[in-house]
């Protein structure tokens, strides 16, 4: 099960305020009916998440890693697995409900930013692993230090 939406700029911010207060945020959000991502459930437990949003909301992003604005462009931010689910393709099965979801929204443009190649540490691998963005057809296009920006067209 998914659940989506999404939030402005309001997150901006997030290492700077205490637990209390992004847990606050959220639930103010989550009042308003506003979200930034996809949450994915085993039964009624969320075991993954993902942040997605247009790109040009996620400040973050679109000021380091892209070449200028893009309205059409969506991002995923970040992704987390509970630690007794990873490696059991839950970031397989959330990008697959996201994908599908922003396809039927009538997104046309998707990116993700991986850091890093290969096998990485279970705490560098927020932003995603760049073989699940290659397994889903996700095309490298640029790379900014050791991030790389790759980009999938929602048809």
């Amino acid at each position: 099960m998914l659940l989506r939406g999404l939030v402005g700029g309001e997150l901006h911010g997030w290492n700077e305020r205490r637990p209390d207060q992004n847990r606050a945020l959220r639930e103010s959000l989550f009042a308003r009916g506003e979200s930034d991502g996809y949450l994915l459930y085993a039964g009624e437990e969320p075991i993954a998440w993902c942040q997605c949003a247009p790109r040009d909301r996620l400040a973050h992003l679109a000021g380091r890693y892209t070449a200028g604005p893009d309205p059409a462009a969506w991002a995923l931010g970040c992704f987390f697995t509970a630690p007794a689910w990873r490696g059991k393709g839950c970031a397989r099965a959330l990008l697959t409900g996201v994908i599908a979801d922003l396809r039927g929204r009538g997104v046309r443009r998707l990116e993700a930013f991986p850091r890093g190649a290969g096998r990485l540490p279970d705490d560098e691998v927020w932003t995603g692993p760049a073989g699940l963005f290659t397994e889903f057809g996700f095309v490298p296009e640029a790379a900014y230090g050791s991030v790389q920006r790759y980009a999938l067209t929602l048809t």
